[in-house]
This record gives structure tokens, C-alpha cells and sequence, in this order.
């Protein structure tokens, strides 16, 4: 299955990519791997491709109770 891309905004971080995506700000090394020729970024300009790689784990067995 190949990867979706979401097209950068102006100020987005790899944090709040990570947030929108999946909800999840912790998954930005998922992010960053898929990523690597973009990794030069902090902020980004807007209009960058990133590369949205699929979970393949059970999210939801790794979440507390309180996030189920």
C-alpha cells in the first residue's frame, strides 16, 4: 500500500503534523522516518509533501484507558 502525503501548511512542526494525522503528537518519529529527505525542517513553509506512512499496530492496545 503505498504511502498517503499530506501537503505542509505554514508553521506546521513535525509535532502537530503528527497531531492532525494521528492524533498523536508522539508519533513523529513515524513521521520523520518516512520522511528523511525533509528532515532539515523545524517549521515548515507550507507546500512541502510528507509522506504519511500507515500504522500497522494496534493503536489503540498502546493507549491508556483515559484515550480508548
Amino acid at each position: 500500500m503505498r504511502d498517503r502525503i499530506y501537503i505542509a501548511e505554514l508553521g506546521d512542526t513535525w509535532d502537530s503534523i503528527s497531531f492532525k494525522i494521528y492524533e498523536d503528537e508522539f508519533r513523529i518519529e513515524l513521521l520523520m522516518n518516512a520522511n528523511k529527505d525533509l528532515m532539515h525542517i523545524f517549521v515548515f513553509g507550507g507546500g512541502e509533501r510528507v509522506k504519511i506512512p500507515e500504522l500497522h499496530e494496534d493503536v489503540s492496545s498502546s493507549l491508556p484507558d483515559w484515550r480508548k
